[in-house]
């Protein structure tokens, strides 16, 4: 994933007008974005909005009827634009991402633009790890063929700055290793979904289809009510942002014209190129994921090993509010930090430009979620920034 980080593709603003994958009047009639889930509410739901205002056929993959039916009215109510629908989807679920991808291999004519937008935590580790990554690894292989006959097609992958924090251990996928906590969890499938866009892509070579993956920054969404108090990003340069401003960079690196042709890459919240973790590098764990993954999906042998989801009944899940209806975003407050780095000109070459991207690519050498203290490495600001001048040097 060398030879471009440290480089900012500028982003368009604003969004509304900006040239648009497909055609500098809007997406060509036909185009179309499964959201899988969660996707009613928060990034998904904007991301969604902005496609439907390029005039996309674009469609909602959801895990709540009710909640979806909302957003699709919502959408539509907004933009004017009738093709906007809803179809059922658990990414948690290998039987519910068949049953989905076969809808649309069955439905649809052409797929250009496949955003995996999944990311829940507070669940059991096995049900997060097959939320967020496993269902998407699947969804995505069994869509390929159409993507590439729509060909040039995107398909974009929403990680977070929080994969620097997890491990790709492909036996926590399995449940043969455990980890300490819903965020730790998380911060793994995060770190997976970049090393997935990384193998996607070389395989992708050719087929005129690119795969990138992207932070959307500090969101105040419902999922962030699932992380413990103390790992909390407190410096004032991790400021809060709404859902709406989240959805930036999925947005650009779905539609806009200037990512055209660029693929296995991460993109910073601010739309810049940017150098993830050491082991989100690492092409050899990233084949090995691959691997294992293909294995447990049933894509090597039609039979995935893949246990099919409960609800989470342990203390913890039940404590977090997981099996209830997610309760509407609250504004988070901003903490205040004694500390108050500023970018060096070092960072400012480099591309570093924000304090999150900073820590982003320097984080800690040994990517042990259990071991991370993020209360304290959030906080050192000025120290994470100049560890990030030297690894982008």
């Amino acid at each position: 994933m060398g030879g471009l980080q440290g480089t900012r593709v500028p982003l368009l603003q604003p969004l509304d007008h900006s040239p648009c994958f497909g055609g500098a009047n809007g997406c060509r009639g036909g185009r179309w974005l499964p959201m899988p889930a969660p996707c009613a509410t928060g990034i998904g739901k904007y991301v969604a909005l902005d496609l439907a205002r390029r005039n996309a056929r674009t469609i909602l993959a959801c895990r709540s009827q009710e909640r979806g039916q909302v957003a699709v009215e919502e959408i539509r109510a907004a933009t004017g634009n009738p093709a906007v629908l809803l179809r059922l989807l658990d990414t948690s679920s290998l039987a519910s991402v068949r049953t989905f991808a076969q809808a649309v291999l069955r439905e649809e004519k052409r797929l250009d633009v496949l955003v995996n937008n999944a990311g829940v935590t507070g669940m059991c580790q096995g049900q997060t790890f097959a939320t967020n990554y496993l269902g998407p690894f699947l969804l995505t292989n069994l869509l390929l063929d159409l993507l590439k006959a729509s060909a040039p097609a995107r398909i974009v992958n929403v990680s977070s700055f929080r994969h620097s924090a997890g491990t790709a251990d492909s036996r926590c996928l399995t449940g043969q290793e455990r980890l300490s906590g819903f965020d730790a969890t998380y911060n793994s499938t995060k770190l997976m979904n970049i090393l997935f866009t990384a193998e996607l892509a070389q395989r992708l070579q050719g087929t005129g289809v690119t795969a990138n993956a992207l932070s959307p920054g500090v969101v105040s969404t419902g999922i962030m009510r699932h992380f413990r108090g103390s790992q909390a990003p407190s410096s004032p340069a991790f400021a809060w942002q709404s859902a709406e401003q989240g959805a930036v960079s999925t947005i650009y690196c779905a539609v806009s014209e200037e990512v055209s042709g660029i693929t296995g890459k991460y993109f910073s919240s601010d739309c810049w190129l940017a150098l993830p973790s050491r082991a989100a590098r690492d092409p050899g764990l990233a084949r090995k994921l691959w691997e294992e993954s293909e294995r447990l999906t049933g894509l090597t042998d039609g039979r995935g090993e893949l246990p099919q989801p409960q609800l989470c009944q342990c203390p913890e899940a039940q404590q977090s509010g997981v099996t209830a209806p997610e309760p509407a975003p609250q504004p988070l407050p901003k903490r205040e930090s004694s500390h108050g780095a500023q970018p060096c000109q070092d960072c400012h070459r480099s591309g570093a430009q924000t304090m999150q991207s900073a820590w982003c690519n320097s984080f800690i050498k040994k990517p042990c979620a259990a071991s991370a203290d993020y209360s304290q490495m959030m906080s050192r600001s000025s120290c994470c920034f100049h560890t990030a001048c030297r690894k982008l040097s």
